[in-house]
């Protein structure tokens, strides 16, 4: 064969070819060998600590209940910081959502407002999409079912729209419902809808009663649904209430609102100040020195769970790797002669992420040094 034939461009592509195969193989023969040892290694781990755990129950049953308590508490623990501080609050666009509340100046500290003075400031405010109030109350529901006291909010026809949140069956509040003399309606929780009615979609209609009033139920909320720490069963509407809302020196509510578009924070807290320095000069009687102060809801919501979920999630994290180091560290005390023996077997360095031989392993090592 003359040299141009034998260096043609076939014979020298069949000549790469065949290397890159033969390469090719030996690279995935590699790889099933590495493969295979990490099994054999990973299978022998498992065979030497359940062997281990089967000679020291004691032990095995310390070791499994300190690893049981700190999964459950690390758990517990980022699942509060991860619903209380991490994930939003279950509204739409909660970081426009805010509370509102009147400033003492001469205490300087917020404090509750009056039904007049959320009145006065849903009519002249324009930095807010919507604005709602509400108060917590008591009641006793003694129908349908046995009597029972439960939580409830009383709230005006705005509230659920303000935080945008939609109804599982119903309806929200209307604006005839919300004024003295409307009908008494309520909405309530899913958990009491799912325990007084069975879940039953017909309830919608039928009368509850609380303290003694007959309410016609409209609404049922999700059963995600949460505002502030303590849940509330029933809601029903603030302005049909105790005519002393209408006393200015009767603060009992707080204020939320949803900022309008383009409007920042700092907006809203210029006009509000203007807006209740208007509402001073109206009424100096009983508003003279107050002002105005505007939070994010999320902050009033969470208020200090968050750096103490944060600390609370780093101590225990620390105290979990402690101990898995201090489990480690003991194994490596007890067991020195017994790893080293591998090593010089294996002619490698000692794995430190594995535990000490088997019996059998150190019965092969004492063979193979003799």
């Amino acid at each position: 064969m003359s040299a141009p034939q034998y260096f043609s461009r076939t014979n020298i592509l069949i000549v790469s070819q065949t290397w890159h195969d033969i390469h090719l193989g030996e690279i995935v023969d590699g790889l099933k060998v590495t493969y295979y040892r990490q099994v054999d290694r990973v299978s022998r781990d498992v065979r030497y600590a359940a062997r281990s755990l089967r000679k020291s129950p004691a032990f095995a049953a310390t070791a499994i209940l300190t690893l049981a308590l700190g999964i459950g508490a690390n758990t517990a623990i980022f699942s509060a910081l991860e619903g209380a501080v991490l994930a939003p609050l279950p509204y739409r666009q909660p970081d426009r959502l805010v509370m509102v509340l009147l400033y003492n100046r001469a205490l300087k500290y917020s404090t509750y407002l009056s039904y007049p003075d959320f009145l006065d400031w849903q009519r002249e405010a324009r930095s807010f999409e919507q604005m709602a109030a509400f108060q917590p109350v008591g009641f006793d529901l003694t129908s349908p079912g046995p009597p029972e006291h439960v939580d409830g909010r009383e709230v005006t026809s705005g509230f659920f729209d303000t935080l945008g949140v939609k109804l599982a069956l119903g309806r929200t509040f209307s604006a005839a419902e919300d004024r003295t003399g409307g009908m008494p309606a309520a909405v309530i929780s899913n958990r009491l809808w799912q325990r007084r009615f069975a879940g039953d979609r017909a309830a919608l209609g039928k009368a509850i009663t609380l303290n003694g009033t007959d309410y016609t139920l409209v609404g049922v909320l999700e059963r995600a649904f949460r505002f502030e720490d303590t849940p509330a069963e029933v809601y029903t509407t603030l302005g049909r209430g105790n005519p002393l809302l209408l006393d200015r020196t009767n603060h009992g509510i707080a204020s939320i609102a949803r900022l309008a578009p383009g409007i920042d924070m700092g907006q809203a807290r210029a006009e509000m100040s203007a807006v209740q320095e208007h509402i001073d000069q109206l009424n100096p009687a009983t508003e003279k020195g107050l002002g105005t102060s505007i939070y994010p809801l999320k902050e009033v919501l969470v208020g200090d769970v968050g750096p103490t979920l944060l600390l609370g999630g780093g101590r225990a994290g620390f105290a979990h790797r402690l101990c898995e180091r201090c489990q480690f560290v003991a194994g490596a005390l007890r067991r020195p002669r017994a790893r080293n023996c591998r090593a010089a077997c294996a002619g490698s360095e000692p794995r430190t992420d594995r535990p000490a031989i088997s019996h059998g392993e150190r019965a092969s090592c004492a063979r193979r040094r003799r």
